[in-house]
């Protein structure tokens, strides 16, 4: 393998792996949101606390979404520019269009 095509995949294993620790971090956020709303609905009894947990377990929700989203269509490219498959698409050296990935 080429000096180039190893230096692509290193490129874009740096950003799966970018993708992969900002859906953990948002992971981590929802839970110490939320846990932090329902603690304080237990000293308050306010039922409000619950239902504005909602929001951004539905915010994060797609946050997480749309890197695990990013994250499958980078593996997509890495695979290709690898030529893991029979079916692999010619990439042009140090390209990262992802548009060409569902």
């Amino acid at each position: 393998m080429s000096e180039e095509k190893m230096k692509h995949l290193e490129f874009i294993q740096n950003v799966i792996t970018r993708m992969n620790t900002n859906s953990f971090q948002i992971k981590g956020r929802a839970v110490t949101i939320v846990s932090a709303l329902l603690a304080i609905y237990a000293s308050t009894k306010n039922n409000y606390f619950i239902l504005s947990g909602i929001f951004p377990v539905i915010i994060f929700w797609f946050l997480d979404a749309y890197y695990l989203t990013q994250e499958r269509k980078f593996r997509g490219l890495y695979d290709d520019v690898a030529e893991v498959s029979e079916n692999s698409k010619q990439i042009n050296p140090f390209s990262m269009r992802t548009d060409l990935y569902k």
